[in-house]
């Protein structure tokens, strides 16, 4: 029998319930995943006719050339990207991963081609097969967040890309009950067990920015002492690195989601908001994983000369910052007229600080081990990197985080 040319083609996406919170559910493609096509002319004796990847609108297509006879044909799918940059896989008994594959589709009947086309297929709650199995409409949407992340820091250049391939593990009950990331295996260990669930975009993000952090910085944090001596790598008052570590991951998790997934900002905390929580002094608050996250978000906020952060002893606003914790937003007011356009930092900007090589006094990228190395000493260091912060403007945020000080930005002017 003669040859011919198959083309087998389709579109993978999901239904995505789970990254915004305001209720806007839609389908979106799977962009970047593995598809496998197998053919199979003798029953269902199937053979792998290749790997293809979807491109941004979830579609594929694979050609090949084989005999006319009829077929049969099945297409699986895998959370693994081209470049195997990224991988969702699920953690095995003994330990290790494993990167599944999900049959999409497979056919009813024969069929003699040459063009076969599988349609759309959707990982949703409500879909037959491996594509509603919950565990698998769960990875489908921690493999869109995470590319859309990836896709994003690659195409905006300047070193603040992941440097080296990350694996997403769920469902991963942890022993200890807590979601983590292994610097070693380069893997964000989700938990799940039978009362605690945490495969949320929060979480996932939260552990993937520690994940980028290793890769663009030094030393090994004060998180594997704590972890080591049976502590908590979230008290109160911690080594100022190791709250550096917690606090600007899960900064970088809201920023992310701001720039990314259209999740509102987060607004700078009050000075009030900042004693009621016990950050009496910038000393405390820098040893504080959200007095770092809050910082953080301080830094990227604009224009800052417009808010009012008032004193520690007047409730100046009941308006949630949105952040984590109970914290309440700065006031903000009109624009002073003589407003200059810095500081002008991006989330983008604030990643470029961690590398190193940018400028002398600051040759290596950040060293996460020297227990010092907290928010005092990353403003400074941004201070000396960014174009568009300085030190008078670094003098002036500090002070916006002393919840003993009642300036504003705008006395600065």
């Amino acid at each position: 029998m003669s040859d011919q040319t198959w083309e087998i083609t389709g579109k993978i996406q999901f239904f995505d319930t789970m990254t915004r919170n305001d209720g806007k559910n839609m389908n979106k493609p799977l962009a970047g995943i593995t598809v496998e096509i197998h053919g199979a002319n003798v029953g269902r004796l199937y053979d792998s006719w290749g790997k293809v990847y979807t491109d941004s609108e979830g579609n594929f297509s694979l050609k090949k050339v084989k005999s006319k006879s009829k077929r049969h044909f099945k297409v699986r799918v895998r959370f693994e990207d081209r470049e195997k940059m990224l991988s969702i896989n699920t953690p095995l008994l003994g330990g290790g991963l494993t990167s599944d594959w999900y049959q999409v589709f497979e056919t009813n009947d024969t069929t003699d081609g040459p063009k076969v086309n599988i349609g759309t297929k959707t990982f949703s709650e409500h879909a037959a097969g491996d594509l509603g199995k919950d565990d698998n409409v769960k990875r489908a949407h921690m493999f869109y967040w995470v590319k859309t992340g990836m896709d994003a820091l690659k195409s905006h250049g300047g070193g603040i890309e992941f440097t080296n391939p990350i694996n997403v593990a769920y469902p991963a009950n942890v022993i200890s009950g807590q979601s983590y990331a292994n610097g070693v295996t380069r893997t964000a260990y989700i938990h799940r067990n039978a009362t605690t669930d945490h495969g949320n975009v929060d979480t996932v993000w939260h552990e993937v920015m520690h994940l980028w952090n290793y890769q663009h910085n030094t030393g090994t944090s004060n998180w594997i002492q704590a972890a080591m001596s049976g502590k908590d790598t979230h008290e109160f008052q911690e080594k100022a690195a190791t709250a550096f570590h917690e606090g600007s991951s899960e900064w970088g998790k809201d920023a992310l989601m701001s720039e990314l997934f259209g999740r509102k900002a987060v607004l700078p905390a009050n000075r009030f908001s900042l004693a009621q929580n016990g950050l009496n002094s910038f000393e405390t608050l820098e040893r504080n994983d959200d007095g770092v996250t809050h910082a953080l978000h301080l830094l990227i906020t604009q224009p800052v000369w417009a808010y009012k952060f008032g004193t520690s002893t007047e409730e100046i606003s009941s308006v949630s910052t949105g952040g984590h914790g109970n914290f309440t937003a700065a006031v903000q007011g009109t624009q002073p007229p003589n407003m200059p356009s810095r500081p002008n930092v991006t989330m983008f900007d604030v990643l470029k600080v961690f590398l190193g090589g940018q400028h002398p006094n600051w040759p290596t990228a950040w060293q996460v081990g020297t227990m010092d190395n907290g928010l005092n000493v990353f403003f400074k260091r941004a201070a000396d990197i960014l174009p568009n912060f300085n030190d008078t403007e670094r003098v002036m945020l500090i002070e916006m985080l002393t919840s003993g000080q009642t300036t504003e930005p705008r006395d600065f002017l």
